[in-house]
């Protein structure tokens, strides 16, 4: 039988560094890996910082230029293919696995098999809701969670605007530069959802931020997300093995809501000292989208059905041919 594909996915507000971090996996990583992204036009303008000659890809690559000293084009971004509805967060279930489906037909008219599939979410998508299609597609049978599997949840933060973001009461409408079609939640009530929606946690652009600072700032999204592993760094250039390795795999990401939120309460009480009972409080309240959850709109996902307004290019399969 084919064995599936772990797939991870990349949360964040716009502006974050998630293609950042996206271009550094694909430089640094001898792994295969597919990509689906929301604006696949933000990668093909820098694709030469994507994939270089000095990298040999796949043998099927080795046409498309043997200068070892010249950056390859956008010809090789064909394992890189849009959203089939612009956002991930509001597609239904066989929107969004329509593009899977897409990638690894490409694969295997390439011949190869991808070590990993990254899904780049928009800037407001919600990640608890994509992790339900996958929760919801697992319990009802669908043919591609026996070629696909979420693996691993990752949240790049802003970290010189988290306390900004954090403290704001405003909409996400009102925050056109956190992404398009965001709706009348609030930002902080998406932000915690994507800080508590993850397995790993990038804190970028800490050279912005004093290192006491950043201390606290880690300290607060571990106390969001006791079960999250936090990285800080600068430009997105987080240790792949770390981050992608073969023995990487995440628990939040294979989690429902319910069991989410008693992991998260019975982590925060492991934790122990001054600071358990704030991470407990924290995993109570928000418990990334949970029933009881009291913070703004956030439990019913009442304002998600403004994303149908995106205005994404959506653009189903790319062409990068050169």
């Amino acid at each position: 039988a084919e064995t599936s594909v772990p797939v991870s996915m990349l949360s964040g507000f716009l502006g974050a560094g998630k293609t950042t971090l996206l271009r550094h996996m694909l430089q640094q990583s001898d792994l295969k890996i597919g990509c689906i992204v929301n604006d696949v036009a933000s990668v093909n303008i820098d694709a030469k910082l994507i994939r270089t000659t000095g990298r040999d890809q796949d043998a099927g690559r080795q046409n498309a230029g043997s200068n070892s000293n010249s950056h390859k084009s956008t010809a090789d971004l064909t394992d890189t293919i849009e959203l089939a509805n612009g956002c991930a967060c509001c597609s239904i279930a066989d929107e969004l696995f329509d593009s899977f489906e897409s990638l690894l037909k490409v694969a295997r008219k390439r011949g190869i098999k991808y070590d990993r599939i990254v899904l780049e979410n928009s800037g407001v998508a919600e990640p608890q809701n994509i992790r339900d299609q996958f929760s919801e597609a697992r319990a009802l049978g669908h043919p591609l969670v026996e070629k696909v599997h979420l693996d691993t949840m990752v949240t790049v933060v802003d970290s010189a605007s988290f306390m900004q973001d954090y403290s704001s009461k405003a909409p996400v409408a009102a925050r056109p530069e956190l992404g398009d079609g965001g709706g009348m939640r609030p930002v902080v009530d998406l932000l915690v959802e994507q800080v508590e929606c993850a397995d790993f946690i990038v804190l970028n652009k800490v050279d912005m931020l004093e290192g006491k600072v950043v201390e606290g700032l880690e300290a607060i999204v571990s106390s969001l997300n006791p079960l999250a592993r936090v990285f800080t760094c600068e430009h997105g250039k987080v240790d792949m093995d770390e981050l992608l390795g073969p023995d990487v795999h995440g628990l939040v990401s294979n989690l429902n809501t319910e069991a989410h939120h008693k992991g998260a309460v019975v982590a925060a009480r492991a934790a122990g000292g001054e600071g358990e009972g704030v991470e407990e409080g924290a995993g109570e309240e928000h418990a990334c989208g949970g029933t009881g959850c009291d913070h703004g709109d956030h439990g019913d996902h009442g304002d998600h059905g403004d994303h149908g307004d995106h205005g994404h290019a959506h653009g189903g399969s790319c062409d990068h041919t050169a």
